[in-house]
């Protein structure tokens, strides 16, 4: 795989450009406590981190989805905006992505309300030529759809493009599109054979120093 013939970069948002962790932890704590038939402690949602948190939502009362949802939506909201914050250098770097020609897509399993006000909130939302949430789709990640419906809104072939995430869902979704996958695995728990991405990095940075290699190499 070569890294200086891509042109088009797919982020992913929680765990990728977003620490997310804490709130996402906190929310659903709070979900399990007041609908589900199994109690989680915060330990035990933080290990179902990056995996969906499926073990949790399928303990939640399906009787009441809409009012699961409705709280989902409030206690996101204001969770994100007292702990979410942006990794190290993200602002920076996809502004140096785009004056450096990239193309930027957000490719996220989020619902599009909660991204777009943490975008907001930390300027991002300029940043990208397009934005595909979880509300944008029938199939979110690990299914190919996202990554292709975020390619044809920017016109972007397949040997150009690249998905950058930090879970199976990422690589996955990138795998089944057809496109090259890195992993960005700030927390550093998954081994890289588990996820087999075509590159793996501890943080963005790391993905950054490559990027100049390869563009002093061009």
């Amino acid at each position: 795989m070569i890294m200086k013939n891509i042109n088009y970069l797919l982020f992913d948002y929680d765990g990728t450009l977003l620490d997310s962790k804490k709130p996402m932890i906190n929310v659903f704590h709070i979900l399990c406590l007041n609908y589900g038939t199994k109690v989680f402690s915060k330990k035990e949602i933080d290990n179902q981190f990056g995996s969906g948190f499926r073990n949790i939502c399928e303990s939640l009362d399906k009787t009441k989805r809409v009012e699961i949802d409705q709280m989902y939506y409030k206690l996101m909201a204001a969770e994100e905006e007292k702990h979410a914050r942006l990794f190290t250098g993200v602002k920076e770097n996809l502004t140096c992505l785009k004056n450096m020609g990239y193309n930027l897509a957000l490719v996220t399993n989020k619902e599009r309300p909660i991204v777009q006000l943490t975008l907001n909130s930390f300027g991002l939302t300029n940043l990208f030529n397009t934005i595909v949430t979880i509300s944008d789709v029938t199939n979110p990640k690990p299914h190919a759809e996202p990554i292709v419906k975020a390619m044809t809104a920017m016109g972007a072939p397949k040997d150009e493009t690249m998905m950058l995430g930090d879970t199976l869902f990422d690589v996955g979704a990138a795998k089944n599109a057809g496109i090259a996958s890195a992993v960005i695995d700030w927390h550093n728990i998954y081994p890289l054979k588990e996820l087999e991405p075509d590159f793996y990095f501890h943080n963005l940075g790391e993905f950054m120093l490559k990027i100049y290699e390869y563009q002093e190499v061009g």
